[in-house]
């Protein structure tokens, strides 16, 4: 098995390196093919840079500006290697260890070259070290946690350190659904395990360090014996330039009590009783170790190797990360070696010697552990996350689609509205008869709800209406106009969804000739659809003719509630991008309203005036005012547009781009006609309609008698269109929290960086 490393490999520090030395070593004496994934972290190779060069802009010339900073960085760094030279020594000695004792790969500076090339692979493992600690890459960083590469290739994390004991909420809404995609998740902590089993249905389980996977002889083989021959004391400040008082104190009394020099790794600052400066290699590094008579630490993996070679210690932890330590030293039974004052340490020093064979017997039964754990996620496959929000609740597999609250035969359900708006449910334990009905009808992972691809190969075509005047008015061509003129024939109802004049958002059924008018244009904001589905259940067993326009996820709650099919009822899905908040969009309008001190009575998202290519927002104030702006200026439009405040299931829909579809017929607008049917373009818009039932196909055959039509493939059609689900980013995360407190037009403005050109009418 080809399997693909991704860790902080690229920091100068002699554990970040060494771990991961250690899970490549070991995955290869296990017989699989090994490579590093060269993800150089920005801000990693920045705190390890000889010289902290900024760019800068001397001429005003691209050509100039850039012929000037690459000479000025080149000079730099040759003074930087002239006034320090052991540190230059040091840092050619990492990269040379990293460059060549680690089998990397082409290098990639960010997240998106990763996802345009990862690296070919049958498994990806994240870690081990603080790949989760956002306070280490800038923000809880989407590359270390395999967002990236094709879906089957196996997703792990091995002894993956979060570096503290809690997280924000927008860190946890992104693990909660980041995690749904790996196969297998281990981290080295208890805290971590603890913080992030709440978070996700898959286990938890913690696993040692991958330094504990090999044994003395492995590190004793590649390491470089200390030339101090004489006995020394080894200080090691894991710290790349802040002065641990702590650590030095302690060091010093250690020194004094047993006579004994000290040899630290920090150039910059002196040690009472001090002998030298180690400044080596990864090698060397461990040669100081294995050499010391005593080691003192505030690092977690000089910890780890004073543990492998035996050798007496005392950590003092961390200023900002100890738990891992903690953790580590309470499993082996060595907390009195956790030490941050002097007055901690024991008037006898024998009192901190150590048992070697007891801790032995506890390292011996971790690597058990840890080995088992990678045995089994390196050969189980693909576990696909499978478990409703029933089983689990995670927001990622509810669409609120109010199938499980219509189901219920005794009322035990009701939706409860989350702090962004979208509704869950709720059981009242109280009532439950444990039916699981509620179960039986949730459309996460139902393909009861889906069409059958093995009844009918689905049809699309290109479409747009004979009647100008209704494409000038329609979102694309008008095939949803021409579908209501085809049910107003057959006395049908129509369901589809609505704004009120306080801007809710709704599904609401009306006759077919009112409901062309009441539903054309679209809604970028979650609609409730209480009470819906029960409704249409009544008015189909009374024997109306309905049809029903929604999005995938609401028309899969109707079938998988109706447990059957109607002849008389006729589905309509829409190509869908998302969902958008209602909390967000209920603060945006209540913002407007106060700009303009008056109410808000119209709200369009899309005015074709100008034609398709150029749309606006048409927003009608009840004092007279109107606010005309471009779509792609509009600040809740580019927050949608940018994915940053859909509903959580709209970062792994099933129904994005289904081929089946759920529904009879699918419509949308037929993004990139120009470059498929170029006369068959105007300036208007062209509807994609998709035919995914025999019933579809009869109605469409009445429908095109409507409309100009040309037929088309899906790979053509859905070359521009939403093919698969929007990606999850840490950045819609945070928005979303921020926009709770945050003053919404500002927030908006510093996510998307836009100079806004507004087309109003006059304030008042």
């Amino acid at each position: 098995m080809k399997i693909g490393i991704l860790t902080f490999h690229n920091a100068h520090n002699y554990g970040a390196v060494l771990q991961c030395w250690s899970l490549q070593t070991y995955l290869e004496k296990e017989g699989h093919e090994v490579v590093i994934i060269n993800y150089r972290q920005p801000s990693i190779d920045a705190s390890y840079a000889l010289s902290k060069y900024k760019i800068k802009k001397k001429f005003g010339s691209y050509k100039l500006d850039k012929i000037y900073n690459a000479f000025s960085k080149k000079y730099q760094m040759y003074c930087a290697r002239k006034e320090e030279p052991e540190k230059a020594k040091q840092h050619d000695k990492f990269e040379d260890f990293i460059n060549h004792k680690l089998h990397v790969t082409n290098v990639y500076y960010d997240y998106e070259e990763l996802k345009l090339n990862p690296p070919k692979c049958d498994a990806y493992i994240a870690g081990s070290d603080q790949i989760w600690n956002p306070d280490l890459t800038g923000d809880l960083n989407e590359t270390y946690l395999l967002q990236f590469g094709k879906k089957e290739t196996l997703r792990i994390s091995y002894a993956a350190s979060l570096g503290k004991t809690e997280i924000i909420d927008s860190h946890q809404m992104y693990f909660a659904g980041a995690l749904r995609n790996f196969d297998a998740v281990s981290v080295r902590e208890k805290a971590a395990k603890t913080i992030l089993q709440d978070l996700t249905a898959r286990e938890i389980v913690e696993v040692a360090d991958p330094t504990f996977l090999l044994e003395k002889k492995d590190f004793e083989s590649l390491m470089i014996p200390a030339k101090e021959k004489s006995k020394y004391i080894y200080v090691h400040n894991v710290h790349i330039s802040i002065i641990d008082e702590r650590l030095n104190a302690i060091a010093e009394e250690l020194s004094r009590r047993l006579d004994i020099p000290v040899i630290h790794n920090k150039a910059h600052y002196e040690i009472e009783n001090q002998k030298g400066v180690f400044q080596g290699g990864v090698e060397e590094y461990l040669g100081m170790i294995h050499n010391a008579e005593y080691v003192v630490t505030n690092s977690f993996h000089t910890t780890v190797f004073s543990l492998i070679f035996h050798k007496e210690f005392i950590t003092v932890p961390h200023r900002t990360n100890p738990e891992r330590m903690r953790h580590l030293l309470s499993k082996l039974g060595l907390e009195a070696h956790l030490i941050d004052q002097i007055k901690q340490i024991p008037e006898n020093l024998k009192e901190l010697e150590i048992t070697y064979d007891k801790v032995d017997e506890e390292k011996k039964q971790m690597k058990q552990d840890s080995i088992a754990f990678l045995h089994k996620a390196l050969s189980q496959g693909k576990e696909e996350y499978k478990k409703n929000y029933f089983e689990f609740a995670d927001k990622y597999t509810c669409y609120g689609c109010q199938a499980c609250k219509s189901v219920c035969p005794v009322n035990a359900i009701k939706m409860e509205v989350d702090k962004d708006g979208f509704p869950y449910p709720l059981i009242d334990e109280s009532k439950c008869i444990n039916c699981n009905q509620c179960e039986r009808v949730c459309i996460y992972h139902n393909s009861v709800a889906i069409n059958d691809p093995k009844i009918m190969k689905p049809e699309v075509y290109a479409a747009y209406h004979k009647n100008d005047e209704i494409v000038r008015n329609s979102s694309s061509g008008g095939a949803f106009a021409a579908i209501c003129q085809l049910a107003e024939k057959k006395n049908a109802l129509v369901i589809g969804v609505t704004m009120d004049k306080s801007q809710k958002v709704r599904y609401e059924m009306v006759d077919a000739k009112n409901a062309w008018k009441m539903f054309t244009g679209s809604k970028y904001v979650f609609a409730s659809s209480d009470g819906l589905l029960e409704r249409t259940r009544m008015e189909l067993e009374a024997g109306k003719e309905i049809w029903f326009q929604g999005t995938p996820c609401e028309i899969a709650g109707l079938n998988s509630f109706l447990g059957k099919k109607y002849d008389n009822l006729t589905t309509v899905e829409i190509i869908c991008h998302g969902t958008g908040s209602p909390r967000v969009f209920e603060k945006y309008c209540k913002e407007l309203e106060e700009l303009y001190q008056s109410k808000i009575v119209d709200f369009q998202f899309r005015e074709q005036f100008k034609g398709k290519d150029i749309q606006f927002l048409k927003i009608g104030f009840a004092s007279g005012s109107m606010e005309l702006e471009r779509s792609r200026n509009n600040d809740y439009q580019r927050s949608y547009s940018a994915n940053l405040i859909l509903r959580p299931s709209c970062y792994q829909c099933e129904f994005a781009g289904l081929r089946s579809g759920v529904a009879d017929l699918t419509i949308g607008d037929y993004w990139g006609i120009e470059n498929v049917f170029p006369e068959f373009d105007n300036e208007i818009g062209v509807s994609l309609i998709k035919v995914n039932t025999l019933k579809g196909k009869k109605i469409f055959e009445d429908v095109s008698m409507l409309m100009d039509t040309k037929k088309s493939t899906y790979k053509d059609a859905y070359k521009k269109n939403h093919r698969k689900p929007v990606q999850l980013t840490v950045r819609a995360c945070r928005f979303l929290r921020e926009s709770e407190d945050e003053d919404l037009k500002t927030l908006l403005k510093r996510y998307q960086k836009i100079q806004k050109t507004v087309q109003k009418g006059n304030k008042k």
